[in-house]
């Protein structure tokens, strides 16, 4: 049962509020009990761990608050996880003025095939943070376009385009 080890990391933010790791699996615990509303503030608590990874060039930028603006996201985990969250791009793309996702580079054919209006960068070239407003990572983002489990239903149609070419040619 998710919800029997809740009590348990209650208590220990009752003693340590700023435990990053229990405030962090307290959310996690929420988000499996669908609780959005409680599990997205907790989840944010992972920015402030020391593995937590980051973008030096976003590292100047302010951090978006929903607001119209170019707006820079980049991915806070790996390829796999990059593709799952990149069913937020046309949500965070019509929120923006303009919407540039840093990625892998192994990924930048497949999303500027299947999102042809957003901008894609690799993740390891040089970047001018001057171009942007704000950013957001794709974690992050997740508390402004998924605040319910109806918000998920819009994702779940296809969003990634296969390369004609090659599909054909494995077939």
């Amino acid at each position: 049962n998710p919800a029997e080890p809740e009590p348990l990391y209650e208590n220990a933010l009752a003693a340590a509020p700023v435990h990053i790791r229990a405030r962090t699996n307290l959310g996690a615990l929420k988000l499996q009990n669908l609780d959005f509303a409680a599990a997205w503030p907790l989840l944010e608590s992972r920015s402030r761990a020391n593995d937590y990874i980051t973008h030096s060039a976003a590292n100047d930028l302010p951090l978006w608050h929903g607001t119209p603006c170019r707006l820079l996201l980049w991915g806070e985990q790996g390829i796999g996880d990059e593709a799952l969250f990149a069913s937020l791009f046309t949500d965070l793309a019509a929120r923006s003025q303009s919407l540039t996702v840093l990625c892998d580079p192994c990924l930048l054919p497949l999303f500027r095939r299947s999102f042809p209006s957003i901008t894609f960068e690799s993740r390891k070239a040089p970047l001018d943070p001057t171009r942007f407003d704000a950013q957001i990572s794709s974690g992050s983002a997740l508390a402004f376009l998924r605040p319910s489990l109806a918000s998920f239903a819009p994702a779940a149609q296809g969003y990634l385009r296969p390369d004609p070419a090659l599909r054909d040619t494995l077939r």
